[in-house]
């Protein structure tokens, strides 16, 4: 079966300003209606949040980090 990850994500330090609440409610409606999508096609979709990018740890195969 194909996998795929539908990465929604920003940029720390990017120069933009922020959404409004309205707009951060309209975005978050319509990725709600495209997981509902997914779902109805049969889907399995997973949400969740990644912590910020202070809390970050690097993992290297080899020690030249």
């Amino acid at each position: 079966m194909t996998h795929y990850l539908l990465s929604v994500h920003s940029v720390e330090g990017e120069a933009r300003d922020p959404m409004t609440e309205e707009e951060m409610r309209q975005f978050m409606e319509r990725v709600g209606v495209l997981e509902e999508e997914m779902k109805s096609a049969g889907a399995w979709v997973f949400g969740g949040a990644l912590h910020d990018p202070d809390t970050a740890t690097v993992a290297c195969p080899t020690t030249r980090c």
